[in-house]
């Protein structure tokens, strides 16, 4: 936001992650590389799949056993279905006579989400059982359904943020279904219900939050966007295709506007276009990232050693 001034004690360097679904993966290996090379933040930030990764570095998770756990993520399981067989003939059966005017809307025998994602969240739950102790402050972004806003879920005492946006320091316990929420692609998963709010995808109002970073008062921002590289590769050969197209680049210029007063770098490692379920890609996405990392490099060290803008 134009103007903006942090109230908040100054982080030298903030790291924010995109959303992505499996393409998320990618993250692993720019962040393999950042810490390779001796460039740790002090501060991360994430949404979606981005929220997932950010959450656990935050942790003290090793990026290590990140990229191994993500390498075994279809043994995990984490797809619970809620679309029974029988809920999809009734509702085939009754939306002739709703067409008719015979029938109320079928449309009420449907489920918020196609996935549950308890699943998900049970497996975050495990995750961060493992890793009690939290190392570096996390911000992660979800939307408001009912409330119309973002709300930044984090581990900061407090932060001031600008209109449209909410911010809830989380408790302990909370971590797993926060991060799930961030995850939770409308229509796909089921929405996820924390301090009664009705929380969805935070890329729905905001793509990549490097802006949430500047806020709290980081001084430099890495901001690494997936779905820049998402661009390339994309062969459009069906109306799914060009719809998701079209979305990929209202959300790319979305948020190159909401970041147009900050001063990030922003990476965008061209990571290929992968499916939900297609698991045995993902050591693929964490080579393009860090080939990409690798390559950028010194740009990553002249933007940290730039003179800093003044406020």
């Amino acid at each position: 936001m134009k103007g903006y001034r942090p109230v908040h004690r100054p982080f030298r360097l903030g790291l924010a992650l995109s959303g992505g679904s499996l393409r998320g993966a990618g993250h692993l290996g720019v962040l393999q590389v950042l810490e390779e090379h001796g460039i740790v933040p002090d501060i991360v930030a994430g949404v979606s799949a981005g929220a997932v990764v950010a959450a656990l570095y935050a942790r003290g998770m090793p990026v290590a056993e990140m990229i191994e756990e993500a390498k075994h993520l279809a043994k995990a399981r984490l797809i619970d279905w809620d679309v029974p067989l029988r809920t999809v003939l009734r509702f085939l059966l009754r939306y002739p006579f709703y067409r008719l005017g015979l029938s109320r809307n079928p449309k009420t025998l449907l489920p918020p989400g196609l996935i549950q994602g308890a699943r998900l969240e049970a497996y975050l739950h495990r995750l961060f059982l493992m890793y009690p102790r939290r190392s570096l402050p996390c911000l992660i972004s979800a939307t408001d359904l009912y409330h119309t806003e973002t709300v930044v879920l984090g581990s900061l005492p407090s932060l001031s943020l600008s209109p449209a946006h909410r911010y809830i320091r989380l408790g302990e316990h909370e971590w797993p279904r926060a991060v799930r929420a961030s995850c939770a692609l409308p229509g796909v998963f089921q929405p996820a219900r924390l301090r009664e709010r009705h929380l969805v995808d935070g890329a729905v109002r905001n793509t990549l939050p490097a802006d949430l970073l500047f806020q709290a008062g980081a001084r430099r921002v890495i901001a690494v966007d997936l779905h820049l590289g998402e661009l390339v590769d994309r062969n459009m050969k069906t109306f799914i295709d060009v719809i998701d197209r079209s979305l990929t680049l209202m959300f790319a210029d979305l948020a190159a506007l909401r970041l147009s007063s900050y001063p990030e770098l922003r990476l965008a490692p061209p990571i290929p276009d992968i499916g939900w379920t297609d698991f045995a890609r993902i050591p693929e996405c964490i080579e393009v990232g860090r080939a990409y990392a690798l390559h950028q490099l010194p740009l990553i060290r002249e933007y940290l050693q730039r003179p800093r803008t003044p406020a």
